[in-house]
Formats: structure tokens, C-alpha cells, sequence
């Protein structure tokens, strides 16, 4: 009864074990993992810095609201927005709040 006992037990934890290491070994890594279409943030992101699209590949990025710099320079002016290359506008451009376009 002992020996059935300790075979019994041996055997579960062997075959317990073997089911972990099959389960981990399988698992896939963050960066292989297929990401998601759309993901919503109801908080604030804050990143030093973001990439978005690569070279040739196009592509439309939506900003549904204003673009603002919210840095202040010395006496606490405000800093302009800064683009680092060539810019299109392909819509008018308004200037205040309220007027059509150009």
C-alpha cells in the first residue's frame, strides 16, 4: 500500500510537472503576440517620445481635437508646437476658434 501509495504520488507530481514545463515552453512572447485593431484609453498617456508607421508604408493619424505644446519657455510663455520637417495640409487652415478655412 505504501509502495501504490508513493508510485501514485511520483507519478502526479512527474506528469504535473511535464504539464507546466509543456505550458510555459509554449507560451509566446509580448512581442510576437498578434496586436490589437483598436485600443481605448479613457486616462492621459504620457511617453517621452512615439513612432508611428514606418517609411513607404503611408497611413492616416487622427488627432480629433487640438495638438498642443504644453511646455512653457522662460517667464512661462508658452512654447509653440515644432514640427521637425516638411509639413502638408491637405485641409484648409483656421485660425481662432470660430471662420472657415483657407
Amino acid at each position: 500500500m505504501v509502495t501504490l501509495t508513493k508510485t501514485l504520488t511520483i507519478t502526479t507530481l512527474t506528469l504535473a510537472f511535464c504539464l507546466s514545463l509543456s505550458l510555459v515552453a509554449s507560451a509566446s512572447t509580448a512581442n510576437s503576440l498578434q496586436p490589437a485593431s483598436t485600443i481605448t484609453y479613457s486616462e492621459t498617456v504620457v511617453v517621452p517620445s512615439i513612432r508611428i508607421g514606418s517609411q513607404g508604408t503611408g497611413g492616416v493619424t487622427y488627432f480629433n481635437g487640438s495638438i498642443v505644446n504644453s511646455t512653457t519657455g522662460s517667464g512661462g510663455v508658452d512654447n509653440p508646437v515644432t514640427f521637425g520637417d516638411n509639413v502638408r495640409i491637405d485641409g484648409g487652415i483656421q485660425r481662432g476658434t470660430s471662420g472657415a478655412g483657407d
